[in-house]
């Protein structure tokens, strides 16, 4: 399965979308889904105008809570809880892994994604159904294909996605999943640690 660069316009109502209004960066470091409207994100804001983004930040309606991890004149670490908006709970139901270091810059959201054409045109037919803008395209860099993993790790992320580990809710447990592999649980948990590791871009903070 190949990775595509997604890119589009951040949710309005949603704390992202301050970004429009303000001389920042903010990267989405890693993210999880925590309930049917909600979800934490670990991001870090860089530019001349962190301060009062983040200020606004904390006074969105999106924002449930915010605690800063370190700070400084033009750059804040901080996790978010926030309620989703659309279009966000548009990938939460489909079979798409997301990868982190997500990019919101001056109100446009640069993600790439990792998904079969089933998924990926799943997300894109629910994207144009609700009248929201994107662009996608594929990234053909030889990095992209592999990003290190092996033949055996390639496979069993396939399988993930496609049994729908990676979707939200889970449509299959870790044991589950191990058991339609014909593996042991430990060693799936492993190997998927590894891939993810080696598939999620850290972020030099």
């Amino acid at each position: 399965m190949p990775l595509y660069t997604l890119q589009m316009p951040t949710p309005k109502g949603c704390w992202t979308d301050l970004t429009r209004s303000y001389d920042v960066v903010a990267t989405i470091i890693s993210f999880a889904w925590v309930g049917y409207r909600r979800y934490i994100a670990l991001v870090k804001a860089e530019g001349e105008e962190t301060q009062e983004f983040l200020r606004d930040v904390e006074k969105s309606s999106s924002t449930k809570s915010i605690s800063i991890y370190s700070k400084s004149l033009n750059s804040v670490v901080f996790e978010i809880n926030a309620i989703r908006v659309l279009p966000v709970h548009i990938f939460a139901s489909a079979e798409i892994l997301m990868l982190t270091p997500i990019v919101i810059r001056r109100g446009i959201v640069s993600a790439r994604v990792y998904s079969n054409s089933r998924a990926l045109n799943f997300l894109l037919d629910s994207l144009k159904k609700v009248g929201y803008p994107f662009r996608i395209y594929k990234d053909t860099s030889d990095e992209a294909y592999s990003d290190g993993l092996t033949k055996r790790q390639k496979y069993i992320l396939k399988k993930a996605i496609q049994y729908g580990y990676y979707s939200y809710p889970r449509r299959i447990t870790l044991t589950q999943l191990a058991e339609k592999l014909n593996v042991s649980k430990s060693y799936l948990s492993e190997t998927l640690q590894i891939i993810e590791s080696k598939m999620i871009r850290k972020p030099d903070f």
